[in-house]
């Protein structure tokens, strides 16, 4: 059973700000002025696993705690000019990391996804279908369970794009995905393969019930396109 998004979140902050009490109280008993850069740990696991903005907050904190232990040590005095510029630059330097980190972050998840989902379409591409077929494959033969799958392509695609344009043709892909996944259960896949071909998995449906299911989206798919004004 996996954990819901929302536990895991606060399950990630609770951790982050117990970490920074954890190297406070070091740094407090050891009466060591090299901890900040030990305060970048909690940060970078809230940022990197829940939020830029929570690493921001945990970022606040950490500075509010760093200068704590710095007045107790006596390395710093309250209310001091000091004081101040001192906090205001921890807290510049662990925004510009956590900016940077969840921004690495950002772009590896971007790349995650496009090595997975066709840029026109937005559902699957070719190679996540292949993957995620095979899974399901497997998982069917060893529980017995019932799988079908089916294939698609678009009649007279390429009257399309000679009578109306290449952005018709691409206006029409998206029209086609969008329904198909629209009237498709969430436990089922729609993957576009190429040009103007689409494959549907659909999971626990026979043979009795995938025709039942096929027929009501091709009726949908028609309906789609008459509105569209393709032929």
């Amino acid at each position: 059973m996996k954990t819901p998004p929302r536990l895991r979140s606060a399950f990630a902050i609770f951790l982050s700000l117990g970490a920074i009490l954890l190297v406070a109280a070091s740094d407090y008993l050891s009466a060591n002025a090299g901890y900040a850069l030990f305060y970048l740990v909690p940060i970078l696991f809230a940022a990197w696993f829940v939020s830029r903005h929570t690493g921001f907050v945990v970022s606040f904190v950490a500075v509010i705690a760093e200068l704590a232990t710095d007045v107790l040590n006596g390395y710093s005095t309250p209310g001091t000019p000091t004081s101040y510029v001192n906090a205001v630059l921890r807290f510049v330097l662990f925004f510009l990391i956590t900016w940077i980190v969840t921004a690495i972050k950002n772009a590896l998840e971007r790349e995650k996804a496009l090595a997975r989902t066709d840029a026109l379409t937005g559902v699957m591409n070719a190679r996540m279908c292949a993957e995620l077929g095979t899974f399901e494959i497997h998982k069917a033969r060893r529980y017995g369970r019932p799988l079908s799958v089916a294939f698609l392509d678009v009649d007279d695609f390429k009257s399309v794009n000679d009578q109306f344009g290449h952005d018709a043709g691409d206006a029409l892909l998206q029209t086609v995905a969008r329904t198909i996944k629209d009237h498709i259960r969430a436990a089922d896949i729609i993957a576009r393969l190429g040009g103007d071909e689409f494959a549907i998995i659909l999971p626990e449906t026979g043979a009795t019930a995938a025709p039942l299911v096929l027929e009501k989206l091709r009726v949908e798919l028609l309906e789609a396109v008459k509105r569209g004004g393709w032929p």
